[in-house]
């Protein structure tokens, strides 16, 4: 068990890492086109939508690449290992873009400057549900 959650630490700095890029992107995406006039109160559905699909994308891809990856490095060890990496980062990458996304309407409604307050708030959100989310699916799939 000691060895399972050693190997699962090694894998922290890539899952909250890439989901962090990802949503920062997203919220940039949005922040850029609002300040630009692309982006308005009609059709910020129609974006958001289409960046949890370019989230989606991008989580399965990343998901399938590091799972495998992580299936072959410890397959003497444990080889659930990789399915947990997968789908951890898989579900942050997708979680990071919705609250990238989202965010940024939500505090232009507050009436906050999203293009000050939107990095660190993303940011530290994100590291925290994406570690969450790791050791969620470590606790269920591998009974730690």
């Amino acid at each position: 068990m000691l060895e399972n959650i050693i190997i699962l630490a090694s894998f922290i700095p890539i899952i909250i890492g890439m989901g962090g890029n990802v949503g920062t992107q997203s919220s940039t995406i949005i922040v850029r086109g609002m300040a630009t006039g692309r982006i308005n109160i009609g059709n910020e559905l129609m974006i958001i939508i289409k960046e949890l699909k370019t989230g989606l994308i991008l989580g399965v891809l990343y998901g399938i690449m590091l799972g495998i990856f992580g299936s072959f490095r410890f397959l003497d060890t444990n080889p659930l290992i990789g399915i947990v990496v997968g789908l951890s980062i898989c579900s942050s990458m997708i979680i990071a873009t919705g609250v990238g996304t989202l965010t940024t309407p939500v505090l232009r409604k507050l009436d906050i400057d999203p293009a000050i307050a939107l990095g660190p708030f993303v940011t530290t959100n994100i590291d925290i549900l994406g570690v969450l989310i790791y050791f969620s699916i470590a606790g269920f799939l591998l009974q730690i």
